[in-house]
């Protein structure tokens, strides 16, 4: 963009900023402490002047928008924080009305594609209920570990109807639940094999609707995280934060990105390898 052009469109936002105030040019430069020659002349000037960094960034925070806005570099005329507020929702409690949240994201996601990023060592679509309730039972009780294991079917209900599942999992993590360390140190190894050998199975009868890449944590870090189409990205932090903004999504989906670039075990692998890691346990005495 021209700098005469800026300079034009800089001088509409400002006039339009300024007429939703419903104050005079005096009131609103006396109230803001800005001075009034200035700011008339950047309102009906014929021969409009860039001002100074300092003078953009008083005028629009006086007029609750953001210096990019005015400067034509933005279209979101919202500063900063409200930005941040209207872009992100966070859920204080997962557990509560979780059907719900759920079902509303995966409608928003119907005919678009799904990436999840698994929070432990299988992801949760392929888990036993021992192993639901071996995890769960100790972080939130046997009651809540209960309804976590029905409610896996409730989102294989979902993943079905969203028929495009790219999952990521740790191979790190999920080594460790086959060799039963970590958190799985006290997870009898017959309910790990078993495990595995369903979750092969499931991997098998989904694909290729849901695949899974085995991801190498020592080239990447993340978190666990859905990223629903192009519509929602929500990450599990103990609480949910949902993310709404283009570009927002467009990050988290290029990360999600950069650990299928990191994938050791690929999905067509998959399901192979989770049954040799059943086997090599099956040796074991």
């Amino acid at each position: 963009m021209r700098k005469k052009d800026i300079a034009t469109l800089m001088q509409e936002r400002l006039n339009n900023a300024f007429r939703a105030t419903g104050l005079s040019i005096s009131e609103f430069a006396r109230r803001n402490e800005i001075d009034r020659s200035t700011f008339s002349q950047l309102l009906s000037s014929d021969e409009f002047r860039m001002p100074r960094a300092d003078t953009v960034a008083a005028i629009a925070s006086a007029l609750n928008v953001s210096s990019d806005w005015l400067l034509g570099l933005s279209e979101d005329p919202q500063q900063g924080a409200e930005l941040i507020q209207s872009a992100m929702a966070l859920i204080k409690d997962p557990n509560k009305e979780h059907d719900d949240y759920w079902t509303e994201w995966h409608n928003e996601a119907i005919e678009s594609k799904v990436r999840y990023v698994a929070v432990s060592g299988i992801p949760h679509h392929l888990k036993t209920q021992d192993t639901v309730y071996h995890e769960f039972i100790p972080l939130s009780g046997e009651e809540e570990a209960k309804r976590y294991a029905y409610e896996g079917d409730f989102d294989e209900e979902l993943r079905i109807r969203t028929k495009n599942y790219e999952v990521c999992g740790s191979l790190q993590l999920l080594n460790c639940f086959a060799e039963g360390t970590w958190i799985w140190d006290e997870y009898p190894k017959n309910k790990r094999i078993a495990q595995l050998y369903h979750a092969a199975d499931e991997l098998e009868r989904q694909y290729p609707d849901y695949q899974l890449y085995l991801f190498d944590e020592k080239k990447i870090l993340t978190f666990p995280m859905v990223v629903f189409g192009h519509k929602r990205v929500v990450i599990n932090c103990g609480h949910y934060l949902s993310f709404t903004r283009d570009t927002q999504i467009e990050f988290f989906t290029e990360h999600f990105k950069d650990m299928i670039r990191a994938t050791i075990i690929f999905p067509h692998e998959a399901a192979q390898y989770l049954r040799d890691l059943a086997k090599k346990q099956e040796k074991k005495k």
